[in-house]
Order: C-alpha cells, then structure tokens, then sequence
C-alpha cells in the first residue's frame, strides 16, 4: 500500500514539474513566456502568433485586415476594394451596431445565402441558358454585387421599395438587368426581367 501511494506521489510529483517546466515547440510556457523571457519570440511574434503591433507574420490583424486595411480578398470592413467596388458579402461594418444591416439584410456570416426551389425554377425559366446555371454561384454574386434602393437615385430607390412591399416587405436587388428579391434571412425567393429600367417593370406572378 505504502509502494502504491509513493508510486502515486512520484508521478504527481513529476506531472507538477512538466507543467512548471513545459514549453511548446516554439518555446513559450503556458503563461506565454518565451524562454528568452519576453512575451516575444526571437523573429517578435507572441504565442498567438502576433507582432507588437498585432499583425501575424502574413501581415493580418485579428480580425484579418493588413494594416492598409485590407482582408486577404482585398476588401476593407465597409466591403469596398481599393478600386471602390462594393461587395456585400465582405461589408462587416453594417452590423456592428444591430443584427442587421441598413438594408434589412441579417449577417450572411451567421444566416448563409440560401436559393427557394421558386427561384431556381424562375432562374431555369427566365435567365439566359437558364439550365445550365448554377443557382447558388448566382444568388451569391447578386447578394454581393446587386443595388439595393439605398444605392439608387431617390426616385429609382422609391420604386424599388414599392416593389418590395409586394413581396412581404423583401429585399430587392437589381443586377445585369434583373431583379432579385431576397428575405431578410439572405434567402433568393423570385427573381424576373428588368424590361425597361427601374422606372417601370415586368412584375410576374410567384
């Protein structure tokens, strides 16, 4: 019994003295100290892998942004790329104060962009080889890229909203001559010809 219970102290004992003594393959201890007694390793990156300046050794921030401000796509937190190009997908900044963004749009990072069987049918139906479409690859390029009213000229932009109301207050998008309209959730529901411009539509029956 006594063999046991020193045996059992032994390897406590030991346990106790590898965790004290532990250091990851990089050289830092549990607390974060790297055995050349900084918070740094010897090229300046802490455990997490950052710089001082909290950049990693690609050149991104935490939240994945270089210093110019930049993602790895090149698109900033508002979701413009340095030409200006405008990118829903990538615009964070709509949601950092409410779920949803101005638009009505919710976080297509938490609610991904889904397709109704509808608007695959209406997709296979009404755009150009239709059949040979992908109707996901599709949706997600008018969500990135379509204008919504809050892009259009205030005229252009009451008349969208009009078309909106139509569909329980969905949230149109115009893009390469057609209109998309999606639910608040990110989800394509219809989508049909813009046959003369905003100012005047070709409205189809869901």
């Amino acid at each position: 019994m006594i063999r046991i219970v020193a045996i059992i102290l032994t390897l406590v004992f030991v346990l106790l003295i590898t965790s004290l003594f532990y250091r990851d393959k990089r050289g830092f201890n549990r607390k974060g100290i790297h055995r050349n007694g900084t918070r740094f390793d010897d090229f300046g990156y802490d455990i997490k892998g950052y710089d001082k300046d909290g950049y990693n050794r690609y050149g991104f921030d935490k939240q994945g942004y270089d210093k110019s401000g930049f993602n790895i796509d090149g698109y900033k937190i508002d979701g413009r790329n340095a030409n200006g190009k405008y990118n829903r997908l990538y615009d964070k900044k709509s949601y950092v104060q409410s779920e949803y963004n101005k638009e009505g749009f919710l976080n297509p990072r938490i609610y991904p962009i889904a397709v109704t069987n509808h608007a695959r049918a209406r997709i296979f139906e009404r755009y150009p080889n239709g059949e040979n479409i992908s109707a996901d690859n599709l949706a997600r390029e008018v969500y990135a890229y379509g204008k919504s009213s809050y892009q259009l000229m205030k005229t252009s932009a009451s008349t969208l909203r009009e078309i909106e109301s139509r569909y329980d207050n969905g949230i149109a998008l115009i893009y390469k001559g057609y209109i998309y309209i999606f639910s608040k959730e990110n989800v394509l529901i219809t989508m049909y010809q813009n046959e003369k411009g905003i100012v005047w539509f070709l409205l189809w029956t869901l």
